[in-house]
């Protein structure tokens, strides 16, 4: 389906965004979520480094290794605020 691409090829970065209280897609998915991208590339599921209250009150922003970010919002259902500071900072824009 696709020829050119190659398995071992360079990755984006990954950041997942997702809601405490979502009644759409589980909470749980935010886990799996996790384990999937983690897995991509290579890291361990335990965060390397975690800020509480960030980027608004009620977030949590996990940091798995250099290419995978988790933002999980504590009390927020389906539609995320995602943070735009947040994201141009993690990709580095």
């Amino acid at each position: 389906m696709y020829p050119d691409y190659a398995a071992d090829a360079p990755r984006p970065k990954m950041q997942i965004w997702h809601g405490g209280v979502d009644s759409t897609i589980a909470p749980q998915n935010y886990q799996e979520e996790i384990k999937q991208w983690t897995n991509v590339f290579g890291v361990a599921e335990e965060p390397t480094g975690e800020t509480q209250n960030f980027p608004q009150a009620g977030y949590v922003m996990s940091d798995y290794g250099e290419n995978v970010q988790g933002i999980f919002a504590q009390s927020v259902g389906h539609s995320v605020p995602s943070n735009l500071t947040a994201s141009e900072l993690w990709f580095g824009l």
